[in-house]
């Protein structure tokens, strides 16, 4: 789960490059640039918890071990084989948005976000393919409303809510509790 969590990180910044128009290249040093710090930020405060468990009996502080040397190679693998996969097959990734077209993002009263092709004001545009005075830096649920689309979020949603995020996790265990003996 660690690793398919910065793999999201990763490649969710370079389908957004790739949507702005950026080349393979460019679009992997921006992911490397601003992603990788997440991805290492994030590795080193796992790393930084697991090590402070060094303290413990035997079975534990091996399995401290385990888990850092996991945390370290997730980390490097994000850093070091993602990008270079995509680099060496750039059609594993989104393809780049066409000259002149950028994803822009509107939002009407009462409307859901959708995303849609703008031709319009292309001197305002940010790297995100926005424009400057639609992007709201101060308020982070616009940010995610471009985000909240598609089948897994809907997913998400439905799996998340009340009834749902009680019974089947307990349905889980009573599934797998026979295995167990």
């Amino acid at each position: 789960s660690l690793s398919f969590d910065y793999a999201l990180f990763t490649l969710s910044r370079y389908a957004e490059e790739r949507a702005s128009g950026a080349d393979v290249e460019t679009a992997i040093l921006t992911v490397i640039s601003q992603s990788g710090r997440v991805v290492v930020v994030s590795g080193c405060v796992l790393l930084i918890s697991w090590t402070a468990l060094l303290g413990l009996p035997v079975p534990f502080n091996t399995f401290c071990l385990a888990a850092s040397s996991m945390i370290i190679v997730c980390v490097l693998v994000q850093l070091t084989f993602v990008p270079s996969l995509l680099a060496i097959l750039p059609f594993l990734g989104p393809p780049a948005a066409a000259n002149g077209q950028v994803v822009d993002v509107h939002l009407g009263a009462g409307d859901k976000f959708d995303m849609k092709t703008s031709h319009e004001d292309e001197g305002l545009l940010t790297s995100r393919g926005r424009r400057q005075d639609d992007v709201d830096h101060s308020d982070p649920a616009k940010r995610a409303q471009i985000h909240m689309t598609g089948i897994w979020f809907c997913l998400g949603g439905q799996l998340t809510q009340c009834p749902c995020n009680i019974v089947l996790p307990l349905l889980v265990y009573a599934v797998m509790y026979p295995l167990t003996m």
